[in-house]
């Protein structure tokens, strides 16, 4: 906004940034009026703290051009006189899937009765914020970035700051601010020689100890979705990268009572696991948990299909932050193909479409160089997946069927004109488009012939060219769908032309089936489902999509088999309600209370005991359900 930080300036330490950083910033004001407010943006997270209140925390995370500013009414937690205020903000000074690198900041400015009284300059005082070490890089994952260790009753030194300049453009949070809910404590488990604590469900939040110490000692909480052998897996090993996760909170405590929240990393977990060189009494442990406010619609199922409903739904809320996130555990990274489900199935779940369009507005910005999508969001330099770029332009098209509202091509347009421009190009001699070059990762489920073949870590020598039955069967739906809305930049494209080249190349006359690639000779249910919704299907793949001769999708891809086999036949809801009920009723015999990434459950991917057991692309069942209902099934 033009009027947002007119006379502010960006601010850091004197000093020159380092990674992992936290710093603190206090100021005084004067309350005199009948209101006060702060508006703020710091890189790369803040917590606000009003006479030693934490009022709140959580940056809206912005790219290198825009960025996002909360704006907070203080009116409440002011009092009469002089207020003392800080602002703590930790630089992370890495890459992750939910950041881009730009530097560390804060900016703000500070308004009673709508007139600013103060700004963020260089007579702010602000130093090394001694309640957190310094300077860790303690990774949890490259996916969700350094973890945090608190220390108690650390000291800050005060200078004045230093003031900078940073290029960009300001804009209000695009989402409703988190809801903080009542504190969830674990219970003590029967566990020899182990402190593991149980919070009887999925959970996710911030973490609380309070904890009484004998002695000073650096106390460690690991978090996790299951045990194994006894205990929480705190370090897992990527088999293939070689690199150690360390998914653990760490304390350093001195003698006497503590009573600590770890702010600056968000947990999803179902077991905590204390770990100390002390002897240390825990009062109590657990998550205090902030909800993305939803109101939710109701549906009427009885049995198993209420039970699957159930821990779709939790997993469906527990995966909405300040945007869609795959998992809470593990990444809490946004993704166009995972956040297409979320959203067909918040359509039914909750009432409004906001946080739908806001997300879908949000991605539209990571564009690369090329005009192709990041992987997630925001984020820069990613193994991009082209497929994942179709399904965006897909999922705004489905935006538009369940609420109607053509005014998010205004504002998306652009990017969805820049992707189908870069697959049109890409068509070749062959009437198909081949699949994309390194650094691409031309991925489409973690299933035999789908993965990309490794691609996510082989270099430009070593990938094999060939074309993909998905990627161009996938790009004809999305052209199907912008045509519907009469979009321009598909006018001068012949989907018929690929769909016969699609024929010419993928189908095999013998098993009148399509194979998933010019490379080997697999065929799975989702590449042939995609066939049948582009209108290449027959009986014979029908009857093979309720079989067991097919690559079997995974729970992510089973919407297109469904959606294949309900526009076949309504006859085959039967069918669609008796499939999700085999799948989702293992997972509850096998005690899920949210629904995981792959059926092989904490195995996946890569068997390197990193997959999620809560994972927002697996959610469907909540559409289907709706869908059956709507349509007058059972």
């Amino acid at each position: 906004m033009k009027d947002m930080f007119i006379n502010s300036k960006w601010i850091w330490l004197d000093k020159k940034e380092d990674k992992d950083e936290y710093a603190k910033f206090k100021f005084d004001f004067i309350f005199d009026g009948k209101s006060a407010s702060i508006a703020l943006c710091a890189e790369t997270d803040y917590i606000l703290y009003l006479n030693d209140k934490v009022i709140t925390f959580g940056q809206f995370a912005g790219y290198r051009k825009e960025k996002y500013y909360d704006k907070i009414d203080l009116t409440d937690y002011c009092k009469a006189g002089v207020n003392r205020a800080s602002i703590v903000v930790r630089y992370e000074g890495l890459n992750s899937f939910r950041h881009i690198d730009d530097g560390a900041g804060l900016i703000f400015e500070l308004k009673v009765d709508e007139a600013v009284v103060l700004i963020s300059d260089k007579n702010v005082l602000s130093g090394l914020c001694g309640e957190y070490l310094q300077g860790e890089k303690r990774l949890i994952s490259p996916q969700l970035g350094y973890t945090s260790t608190i220390v108690a009753d650390g000291m800050t030194e005060y200078f004045k700051s230093k003031e900078f300049c940073k290029t960009c453009v300001f804009s209000p949070r695009p989402v409703a601010h988190l809801v903080k809910g009542n504190p969830i404590y674990g219970k003590l488990m029967d566990v020899k020689d182990r402190k593991i604590y149980d919070l009887g469900v999925e959970r996710s939040g911030y973490l609380n100890v309070q904890v009484d110490c004998d002695a000073e000692t650096e106390l460690i909480v690991a978090f996790g979705e299951h045990l194994a052998d006894g205990k929480v897996r705190r370090i897992i090993n990527n088999k293939v990268s070689g690199q150690n996760r360390d998914f653990s909170i760490k304390f350093i405590l001195n003698k006497g009572r503590h009573n600590l929240t770890q702010y600056f990393v968000k947990l999803a977990c179902r077991y905590l696991e204390v770990i100390s060189n002390a002897n240390v009494n825990i009062k109590k442990i657990g998550l205090i948990p902030y909800e993305y406010p939803v109101q939710e619609k109701t549906i009427s199922l009885s049995g198993i299909d209420s039970k699957i409903y159930d821990i779709s739904l939790r997993t469906l809320k527990l995966c909405m932050d300040d945007h869609y996130e795959d998992c809470p555990w593990r990444e809490q990274a946004l993704y166009a193909l995972d956040s297409r489900n979320q959203m067909l199935c918040g359509y039914y779940a909750f009432k409004g479409s906001e946080y739908q369009r806001a997300n879908l507005v949000f991605m539209s910005k990571g564009k690369r160089p090329d005009g192709l999508l990041e992987l997630t969001y925001p984020a820069e330099g990613t193994p991009a997946i082209p497929f994942f770029s179709i399904i965006f332009g897909y999922a705004v098209c489905e935006y538009v069927e369940h609420t109607a509202d053509f005014s998010i091509f205004d504002e998306v347009g652009g990017t969805v004109n820049g992707i189908v421009e870069i697959f049109k190009k890409s068509i070749d001699n062959t009437g198909l488009i081949k699949n994309l070059p390194y650094p691409y990762w031309n991925f489409y489920e973690w299933t035999s012939g789908s993965d990309g073949d490794g691609e996510f870590y082989k270099g430009a020598d070593e990938r094999v060219e060939k074309y993909d039955l998905l990627l161009n069967a996938t790009f004809v739906m999305l052209v199907q769908k912008l045509k519907i809305f009469k979009r321009e930049y598909v006018k001068d494209i012949d989907e018929n032309d690929i769909k016969q080249s699609i024929v010419k190349t993928f189908f095999n006359e013998n098993t009148k089936l399509y194979k998933l690639s010019t490379v080997g000779d697999q065929y799975s249910k989702l590449g042939n489902a995609v066939a049948c919704l582009i209108g290449l299907g027959n009986e014979r793949i029908i009857n093979a999509l309720k079989g067991n001769e097919l690559i079997e999708e995974t729970l992510s891809m089973a919407g297109f088999i469904y959606d294949a086999l309900l526009q076949n036949d309504k006859a085959n809801e039967g069918y669609v309600l008796e499939n999700i009920r085999t799948r989702y009723g293992y997972m509850l015999s096998k005690g899920a209370t949210t629904v995981w990434e792959t059926l092989k459950g904490y195995g996946e991917p890569n068997g390197n005991t990193a997959g999620s057991l809560c994972h927002g692309w697996s959610a469907m069942p909540i559409y289907y359900y709706n869908l059956i209902k709507k349509s007058g099934g059972k």
